[in-house]
């Protein structure tokens, strides 16, 4: 599966070595693991932040994307592959904005993905064996925080003049928000189908009207 191959390749790899790599290449780097010209030690954090959150939501989509439990939802499986190459492809867009701006050491990324992973984990783990609804439940609040995340990092780029950076963080969050309004959408049909698949008397054909509830309230 390409999917597959993309997010081995982009996790595999680790955003930590990867950047450190290309720090190595830009000849060394100050004493925290930063080159010293990166621009702006907010604007390199935040890049630092979204790239390990980025790795650690590549590495749990491709284990939900290799659920037996997914197989059974095609729409779920779609939405998780798609996530998946657009979450990998971000990371990578990202690295590029982290090597134009001198680099992040590997000190930086690891501290990044510490804090990240200490944030999320207990909610990502949660998803290991747990109904599709949940692990869409879960991917919901991620896409959500990258997201916002990516706003922080387009609204510093902006206002430290960081046109390229600032696209590639308007980008990232022109690309995510579809998704999440495919998960606002695909969530109910999937709560449904575990019910009935687990023998709850419930009406199968209120789907669409939980959707066009659920909109309603979005666009209060």
């Amino acid at each position: 599966m390409k999917t597959k191959v993309v997010a081995a390749g982009v996790a595999g790899a680790g955003a930590a070595g990867f950047l450190a790599a290309r720090a190595m290449r830009h000849g060394g780097g100050s004493e925290d693991g930063i080159d010293g010209s990166a621009k702006s030690p907010e604007l390199r954090q935040h890049l630092s932040d979204l790239i390990a959150l980025d790795n650690h939501l590549v590495t749990v989509l491709q284990r939900q994307a290799e659920s037996p439990e997914v197989e059974e939802f095609p729409g779920a499986r779609g939405i998780i592959n798609t996530m998946l190459t657009t979450t990998s492809a971000q990371m990578a867009s990202l690295e590029g904005c982290a090597e134009d701006l001198g680099g992040a050491g590997q000190s930086a990324v690891k501290s990044a993905v510490t804090s990240v992973t200490g944030m999320v984990t207990g909610l990502f783990d949660r998803s290991r064996g747990e109904p599709v609804s949940r692990m869409l439940r879960d991917d919901y609040a991620a896409l959500n925080l990258c997201a916002v995340s990516n706003t922080m990092l387009h609204t510093t780029a902006l206002g430290l003049g960081e046109q390229q950076v600032a696209t590639v963080a308007q980008r990232n969050l022109e690309d995510m928000t579809p998704l999440i309004m495919q998960l606002n959408r695909e969530i109910p049909r999937v709560v449904l189908g575990e019910l009935s698949r687990e023998g709850v008397p419930v009406d199968p054909t209120v789907g669409d009207q939980a959707i066009e509830d659920m909109q309603r309230a979005w666009q209060r």
